[in-house]
This record gives structure tokens, sequence and C-alpha cells, in this order.
């Protein structure tokens, strides 16, 4: 059975899909570069395209993006488009 829906990364240095979510954020932060997510309607096979790193499909969820923050303890935190944001 097909996904309904999936999520995509971007950063400057590198993109992946996947139906998961936590497995997408990990593989991302590997590169230690600031990463935009959107949450993708249909299955990860479905084609689309992609301008500026952001994906061009009606129905995009874009999430937020993940950036780290300074110093020698790496942590990353999540700006969401309404300023709020998590770690």
């Amino acid at each position: 059975m097909k996904s309904q829906f999936h999520f995509y990364a971007s950063s400057l240095g590198e993109w992946r899909t996947s139906d998961d979510i936590e497995s997408l954020i990990k593989g991302m932060k590997r590169s230690k570069l600031p990463f935009a997510l959107w949450k993708i309607p249909g299955d990860k096979s479905i084609p689309y395209e992609i301008k500026t790193y952001s994906p061009v499909i009606d129905g995009k969820v874009y999430l937020g993006t993940y950036y780290q923050l300074g110093g020698k303890s790496i942590t990353w935190k999540m700006k969401l488009d309404d300023g709020t944001g998590y770690e």
C-alpha cells in the first residue's frame, strides 16, 4: 500500500525524501547544514519539481527549518513560519 504522504528536506548541500520523518531528520542533521522540511501529499515516488530548494506541488505543507545552534554542544532547533520553534 502506498503512503498518502511523505516528507522532503533540503539544504544547500543535499536533499532527501522519506516516509519516516525521524530518519529523514537524522540523516539531514549529519551534514550540519540548516535544512527546510515539508510534508508532501502522495507517495515519495510521485514526480514533482524542485525550485530554489523547495518542492513545487499542490498541497505541500512547510513544516519549518532546522538550524544548528553554536558551541561545542550541538543543539538543533526548528523555526516555524509563525516565529515559534522547538528542539
